[in-house]
């Protein structure tokens, strides 16, 4: 039987000063891409002219273009849709990849009987490519193989409600096909919500080391939702409604979907707790000696 294929997918957006970084990591690859998709989504800065150096530098790598901007859902949909290989890897341009990333992910993946999903762990990094943290699944210190019972009840049922494999995860393609390629409505969920619907059908196998480091902030996709509970929320439930759905039904039960919503919803809600309690810490610690000196009535 023949070796599965990978190919590397990357939208691009005025990262004309971060994509050489990510292009860089990928060819310092021990197993190299057998190709490398990068989509520039209309930017106006210098990514053309940089990636165009690159693909002449490095045979796997081949540029397209949107003449106008379409949004990262958009721009990795049409990416599926130019990707040949069996495997898919979906980076970000201001993300870079570890060395030996993507010979563990395919040698699980020619060991273990062609999973739905291969993931690791993520490196946090500041803006000057500085460690702030490493996740990964938690209780997981070896490689991990799962079956699709085993990601219900070792994975989705128990583990965090939104933990993924995020800029991690490597996609069996006719998998990622099957359950309609990413979601748009889900916003900056929609890897992870086909991650967990290929999971739940295909099994999932888990590289226990750093694979990917990503750069996160305000500014980025997945920042925008992050800080907007009310988002966050409605997202929860476009997800719930897609788990409850005659598509997805026969893979995500009632009783976990119902113990899924209560976990991602008290998440949310402690998170954003968490967050008022420290800005009002902060604000009494400006302001508490004014108001010390105030009478009670004052106050």
């Amino acid at each position: 039987m023949p070796s599965a294929t990978l190919s590397v997918l990357i939208p691009n957006y005025n990262h004309g000063h971060l994509v050489g970084r990510a292009i860089e990591a990928i060819a310092a690859q021990s197993r190299l891409p057998d190709e490398c998709l990068i989509l520039d989504d209309a930017s106006s800065d210098n990514s053309l002219e940089i990636i165009e150096n690159y693909a002449a530098r490095f045979p796997f790598v081949r540029l397209l273009r949107n003449t106008k901007n379409s949004g990262v859902v958009k721009s990795l949909q049409r990416l599926h849709h130019e990707a040949t290989g069996d495997y898919l890897y979906g980076g970000a341009a201001d993300d870079y990849v570890l060395p030996g990333f993507f010979e563990s992910a395919m040698e699980m993946v020619e060991g273990y009987r062609q999973p739905g999903i291969v993931f690791g762990k993520v490196v946090l990094v500041d803006e000057r490519g500085q460690e702030i943290k490493t996740i990964g699944v938690p209780g997981w210190s070896e490689p991990v193989h799962l079956t699709s019972e085993g990601y219900l009840r070792e994975f989705f049922d128990v583990k965090h409600p939104a933990i993924g494999g995020g800029s991690t995860t490597v996609y069996k393609r006719s998998a990622l096909l099957d359950v309609g390629r990413f979601r748009p409505e889900l916003l900056s969920f929609s890897d992870t919500f086909a991650a967990r619907a290929i999971g739940m059908k295909h099994g999932a196998c888990y590289i226990s080391a750093p694979c990917a480091a990503i750069y996160r902030s305000g500014d980025t996709f997945s920042g925008q939702t992050s800080m907007n509970p009310k988002r966050n929320l409605d997202i929860m439930a476009r997800a719930a409604w897609l788990m409850r759905s005659d598509e997805f039904s026969d893979r995500f039960p009632e009783a976990s979907v119902r113990s899924w919503e209560r976990r991602y919803r008290e998440n949310i809600v402690g998170h954003y707790e968490k967050e008022l309690r420290a800005s009002i810490g902060s604000l009494a610690g400006i302001y508490g000696k004014s108001c010390s000196a105030g009478s009670n009535e004052q106050r």
